[in-house]
């Protein structure tokens, strides 16, 4: 609905390090790490890239909520 800006990281496909950060609120970069390495095994398995929507409960699990071939 566009009520929060989101943060936005690029991290590197080969060793999942940090390039480039915007970011309203912080993440520890082992989340951004454990995110991009979930990431990359839906990309996998879905053999294209995905637009990957995902939260973080208060104890810090992350839970995938929904992923989609990217269309843009």
């Amino acid at each position: 609905s566009g009520e929060v800006t989101p943060n936005s990281y690029l991290i590197s496909r080969n060793n999942f390090e940090l390039i480039k950060k915007q970011e309203k609120f912080g993440f520890d970069n082992k989340l951004l790490k454990k995110i991009a390495t979930v990431g990359m095994k839906i990309e996998k398995h879905y053999k294209s890239p995905q637009d990957i929507e995902w939260g973080i409960d208060k104890k810090g699990r992350l839970f995938i909520l929904q992923a989609r071939g990217i269309t843009t």
